[in-house]
């Protein structure tokens, strides 16, 4: 996805109208020579998610033209990346969370609500 979006001049457009990549620290560059700009979904999480849509907000609504077919893309991979992640945290609240509580209990302790 990072590739994609950097292939697709729309990191380039959005570095040029934007003093920073939108992504609350989280960038890396790319092997390309782009400079970066794009998110890393590879190991990602809610705040690089929360990145990778604004700096696709921004790319967005800042061209003249229609989304390019690797923008489009880059939004697909990083809605998918978000379906992904709230999975994970769904299977932490029932699986995880069960775990723990039974073991607060066994210690006498209050439990951790979900």
């Amino acid at each position: 996805m990072h590739d994609l979006f950097l292939k697709s001049g729309a990191a380039s457009s959005a570095r040029q109208s934007h003093p920073g990549p939108c992504t609350g620290g989280e960038t890396r560059s790319g092997g390309d020579g782009g400079g970066g700009g794009g998110v890393d979904l590879r190991d990602t999480n809610f705040t690089r998610l929360n990145g990778a849509f604004a700096s696709l907000l921004e790319t967005l609504q800042s061209a003249d033209l229609p989304a390019t077919a690797p923008t489009v893309n880059a939004a697909v991979e990083t809605q998918k990346a978000l379906a992904n992640l709230k999975a994970k945290w769904a299977e932490l609240k029932t699986k995880d969370l069960a775990s723990i509580n039974a073991n607060l209990r066994l210690a006498n302790q209050p439990e951790l609500a979900p």
